[in-house]
């Protein structure tokens, strides 16, 4: 671990203590069954609210492409509620309700395919709820045997996925482990490359889950669809041709690829294992690794490629350039004489430049996966092309969401490379490459037959009027389903995935209760960060909070009788024009009779500090005030009392007009103020701002200055009296709703504030404040 990254874990610790958040994640298990050549997988999450106000835990984070939620349970209480499934609207819908009415919640939601959220709300103080989610995915077949990835974290990602800001996959927070129980009827079992004793281990949260089952035997398994019809499952193994390839070989040249990744080491003792960890964490790299792209070069240099085999080398990161064409075997070679990687990684223009090069390409893509810029990739258009992507995925920390999806509607499949060893994921990636495979087939209902081949394996779903034999096999019928999901319209698909209970691209699970306590307070929303993948030895140091960077440093600047506002990405410490903590500072100036010279040499040095674009306001004199603003200044002015710390405002406000004049009130003056919320992370403000008469207690002094000068404009305060509502809690509720729809606490403190004003008066005034700030 380089120096940067172990001061960002120093900072993230002593900035989460000072923040002083208990984390809500408290203890995480797996329950692993694997049937024939599917897993059950039922992960238990136990979330605790230490905290005095009532919180809402929300966790994003990455599953198996080929995983499907069959079930979402909750214990509340002691009493085991059980979630249903609905389109993903009215499951946010049921979910979004019952956090206005005080209820315990649970909402799982599909963000993207590879990227599943669990929110809990209203998680009251001293309260606990258990979250248990059941999920099914298929085994792998690679080098003969039976393997099962499940991802915990990732590494860090290029770019930003696109998500709201609270749905996020963030990662360095807390690490610790996760109970894991595997059960199987055939087979002996590896556990992250060890022998495993007793059915049962721990492994840490910051690790991936890698289960590889010797001897497993392959039989079908049936179970009962929601209709009440029969379906069963059968496997078998990927048929392969022995045929020429001539494909489009991609390789991921980003930055990224330059991370460690360690071997995996068959039954390595504990201590091995716990040295090999400290080295990592703190010489940098870890015993018996190699870099992800010296573990590509590694499998593709031995991989079997026939003597016709023919493939055109692509290297992509920031730009995506052709090497040229080689016979297959002179690859390795064409590899090693490139450069070390570097940059971003823009997989989405790379994949769009090489499937428009070459129609119907055959297409390998070697990457991490980590990659959240540019567009989305366009899945329809690329199958339109005739291209097949076979995806083989490096690292322990790999990104399943976006090519997992690539490869499965093209007609393609995906490979994880576990540990170092790539080269068993690239020849089974390269065998799969040689089949003869097409795009998800149109299907009807009601169903008959579904097939997906993904990981060296096809999977084929039979359905068939009830026969006698014996139980059914719980949630099999529920992962068929999922099988024919690409194959349906969207409406269909909805219905069957919401009558299976299924967690998909539509449909997602709700649970309410009911019967329980209700709060009266909105909770809290509280980001579970995910562990940083692979650091084990330090990850103890680290929290597992998004730090709000700007409200840290106003906290912390505040005694100072210092501002930090965001401009365009810059955070801009702003020092009050005077030192004298009995006087009133702003950048509009001090109280009056305060030495005008000083106010106007401070305001000098901080225009001239000013990033690029910023027009600081100069002081200038006027009748009521000893300063005030010209109009052309792009910030307005806020007072900002440093000692107390409180927003004030003057009691006559003043502004030059173009013509000489005055023009008193504030109905001018909040023009520009919506950039001063742009940065505001509403969910750590809950309380301050949705109480009876907001104290703004601990709420960046640039968003108070917002609402402070808002709730005093004389059509605010004219609203607020007709409701009976303080114009505080109205221009509070009204500024929420500007940004209700990229941000959904703001859009829970708006209906919280504004539930006794007309929809109609809300959305005037929305209109008329929108167009004036």
């Amino acid at each position: 671990m380089g120096t940067s990254a172990t001061t960002k874990m120093i900072e993230t610790f002593v900035e989460s203590c000072a923040r002083g958040r208990p984390v809500p994640l408290k203890s995480t298990a797996y329950e692993i069954d694997v049937l024939s050549e599917i897993a059950v997988v039922r992960q238990k999450r136990v979330f605790r609210n230490d905290e005095t106000v009532p919180i809402e835990a929300v966790m994003t984070f990455p599953v198996a492409y080929e995983g499907v939620v069959t079930r979402l349970e909750a214990v509340v209480a002691g009493r085991r509620l059980r979630g249903v499934a609905s389109p993903k609207v009215k499951a946010r819908a049921t979910y979004e309700a019952a956090v206005d009415a005080g209820k315990a919640a649970v909402l799982h939601e599909e963000l993207m395919r590879g990227i599943h959220m669990v929110s809990v709300a209203n998680v009251a103080p001293g309260g606990e709820i258990a979250v248990e989610a059941t999920f099914v995915m298929p085994v792998s077949l690679v080098g003969g045997h039976a393997s099962l990835r499940i991802p915990q974290t990732v590494g860090d990602i290029y770019g930003r996925l696109p998500l709201q800001d609270s749905d996020q996959l963030t990662t360095g927070g807390l690490g610790g482990e996760a109970d894991v129980k595997v059960s199987t009827a055939s087979g002996v079992v590896y556990l992250n490359g060890r022998a495993l004793q007793g059915k049962q281990a721990k492994v840490g949260l910051d690790d991936q889950i890698v289960l590889r089952i010797e001897g497993l035997a392959l039989a079908p398994i049936s179970g009962r669809a929601a209709d009440g019809r029969d379906v069963t499952l059968s496997f078998l193994p990927h048929e392969t041709r022995d045929v020429a390839l001539d494909f489009e070989l991609m390789v991921d040249v980003s930055g990224s690829m330059r991370e460690f990744v360690e071997r995996v080491q068959e039954d390595e003792g504990r201590w091995e294992a716990f040295k090999h960890g400290v080295r990592s964490a703190f010489v940098g790299r870890p015993s018996e690794a190699e870099t992800k792209w010296d573990a590509l070069k590694r499998g593709v240099g031995k991989a079997s490629f026939d003597r016709h085999d023919r493939a055109r080398l692509w290297a992509f990161g920031d730009q995506c350039v052709l090497r040229g064409r080689f016979a297959a075997s002179a690859l390795p070679e064409a590899l090693e004489a490139m450069d070390l990687p570097r940059g971003g990684t823009y997989l989405v223009e790379a994949v769009n430049k090489v499937v428009a090069d070459r129609p119907e390409a055959n297409v390998l893509l070697i990457t991490d996966g980590k990659s959240a810029t540019g567009t989305e990739l366009d899945v329809e258009s690329i199958v339109a092309t005739g291209a097949r992507v076979t995806v083989v995925l490096i690292g322990g920390d790999a990104l399943e969401a976006r090519v997992g999806h690539l490869a499965a509607q093209s007609g393609g499949q995906m490979f994880v490379a576990h540990g170092t060893d790539a080269s068993a994921a690239v020849e089974a990636a390269i065998a799969a490459m040689r089949a003869v495979a097409l795009p998800a087939a149109r299907l009807m209902l009601p169903l008959q037959q579904a097939e997906r081949t993904a990981g060296g394996l096809t999977v084929v779903a039979n359905w068939r009027d009830q026969a006698d034999y014996a139980a059914p096999v719980e949630h099999v019928g529920a992962y068929a389903a999922s099988l024919a999901l690409t194959g349906l319209d969207g409406e269909t698909a909805a219905t069957l995935a919401a009558s299976e209970g299924l967690v998909s691209h539509l449909t997602s699970l709700v649970l309410v209760d009911e019967e329980g306590a209700v709060v009266e307070q909105l909770p809290e929303q509280r980001k579970v960060s995910l562990p940083s993948y692979g650091n084990g030895a330090m990850r103890s140091m680290a929290m597992a909070h998004s730090l709000d960077r700007v409200n840290a440093a106003d906290l912390k600047a505040q005694g100072a009788g210092e501002m930090h506002l965001i401009h365009k990405e810059h955070m801009v410490r702003v020092s009050s024009f005077y030192s004298d903590p009995a006087g009133v500072h702003a950048m509009v100036g001090a109280a009056p009779g305060g030495p005008e010279p000083a106010a106007k040499r401070s305001a000098e040095r901080r225009r001239r500090a000013a990033p690029d674009g910023v027009q600081w306001p100069i002081p200038g004199s006027a009748a009521d005030l000893p300063y005030q603003v010209a109009e052309t200044s792009s910030i307005r002015p806020w007072i900002i009392d440093p000692v107390t710390p409180e927003v004030s405002l003057p009691r006559h406000p003043v502004e030059v007009l173009s013509d000489g004049g005055e023009q008193h009130g504030y109905d001018r003056w909040i023009g520009g103020s919506r950039q001063f919320l742009e940065g505001l992370v509403w969910e750590n403000h809950v309380n301050a701002l949705t109480a009876k008469s907001p104290d703004f207690k601990g709420v960046p002094l640039a968003a108070v200055a917002v609402f402070m000068r808002v709730s005093s404009v004389s059509w605010i305060v004219e609203a607020a009296t007709s409701f009976g509502i303080d114009p505080k809690s109205l221009s509070v509720g009204l500024l929420a709703a500007l940004f209700a729809d990229e941000n959904r606490t703001a859009s829970r403190i708006s209906r919280r504030l504004l539930k006794g004003v007309p929809e109609s008066v809300v959305e005037s005034l929305k209109t008329k404040l929108g167009a004036s700030i």
